[in-house]
């Protein structure tokens, strides 16, 4: 009679084990489906770093490393997602950037393009006028005279 009880009690046991192995695994694939829910998209993760970042060094390696993304899978989802490079990304940031301490600032133009993450202000102004068709310094200098006067700004400057 001693032996049956240990085999049911056994049995019990392992019955117990097994809805435990259930319980445990119906709970990692509900975590799992949260997580992903909760998860940034290769696209958000690349924007959210460089908004995060774009006044430091930025290279596709630098981005690659930190985001544990292969560089050529990081060039495809600026491409995809954004329909530019990675590094026009960074221009783009950075231009907003400059925009934005021109407005509120009396920073000299070397002091906004080092604040922006461009150590060199002959290639800070290349890039600006690229992007904006005012070299920094006239862009500036409209945006004081606007503030000045009662007069819109032109919407290519907002």
């Amino acid at each position: 009679k001693g032996a049956q009880w240990m085999d049911i009690r056994s049995d019990r046991q392992k019955g117990l084990s097994y809805a435990d192995i259930l319980s445990a695994c119906a709970s990692y694939i509900g975590l799992q489906e949260y997580v992903k829910q909760t998860e940034l998209s290769e696209a958000q993760l690349l924007a959210s770093y460089i908004e995060e970042n774009y006044a430091k060094e930025l290279t596709l390696g630098i981005i690659s490393t930190e985001l544990g993304i292969g560089k050529t899978k990081l060039c495809e989802t600026a491409r995809k997602n954004f329909d530019c490079s990675i590094q026009h990304l960074i221009r783009q940031r950075r231009v907003e950037a400059a925009k934005a301490l021109m407005t509120t600032g009396n920073m000299s133009i070397r002091e906004i393009a080092e604040a922006v993450g461009i150590s060199d202000s002959n290639y800070f102004v290349k890039v600006f006028k690229g992007a904006t068709g005012y070299t920094p310094l006239r862009y500036k200098r409209m945006i004081q005279k606007s503030a000045g006067s009662a007069q819109l700004m032109p919407p290519e400057l907002t």
